[in-house]
């Protein structure tokens, strides 16, 4: 599974049977199946929808020398892609870039569960298996600024709010296990 970030960034992990993975508030992703067996996995969100951003619908009406060229695609991809919005997908060759979509919303709301005063200076950060990550420092806008004091570097790290599933009694529990949580820290500027 890819996730995508913004600024060009992107983390590829794999993934055993039985492996859960986590993508952050408004990043992409996408899953290959590297295997030889048909996967099956199941994809939950917390949010009461969610709106796609599959490249294949604009792939599809861009002329086929430009996704050629900058996409380095052949010409089977190319026209296996979909001109109009597909809303499911399931396996098909006519559809290698497709995502679930829930018609109806513009994907601009904001689906966090957790009202963001609620994030105080000093307050543990745990992952999703109860495992200390770090300690807010402060909020600072969309990601929290964890104190120096738990990184291994003595520098701040930031994590998106993106990752946070509730704030209850002070702490701050995200939606990942704190492994996979530090995987999407990011450094504070020197």
């Amino acid at each position: 599974m890819t996730v995508l970030a913004s600024g060009g960034d992107a983390r590829t992990l794999d993934f055993q049977a039985g492996g859960v993975g986590f993508m952050p508030f408004a990043m992409g992703h996408y899953i290959q199946n590297t295997g030889t067996t048909r996967p099956h996995y199941l994809e939950m969100f917390k949010a009461p929808v969610y709106p796609d951003s599959s490249p294949a619908q604009p792939l599809a009406l861009t002329p086929p020398e430009l996704v050629r060229a900058h996409l380095n695609a052949d010409d089977a991809l190319i026209q296996a892609l979909n001109r109009s919005k597909q809303l499911v997908v399931g396996q098909a060759a006519s559809a290698p870039l497709a995502c679930a979509y829930q018609p109806g919303t513009d994907g601009l709301e904001n689906n966090h569960m957790f009202d963001r005063s609620e994030i105080k200076e000093h307050a543990d950060v745990i992952g999703a298996d109860g495992v200390h990550v770090g300690t807010v420092d402060h909020l600072d806008g969309d990601r929290i600024k964890l104190t120096k004091k738990d990184s291994s570097d003595q520098r701040h790290h930031y994590i998106s709010v993106g990752l946070i599933a509730e704030v209850e009694d002070g702490t701050v529990r995200l939606s990942a296990n704190a492994d996979v949580a530090v995987s999407f820290e990011e450094p504070a500027p020197e």
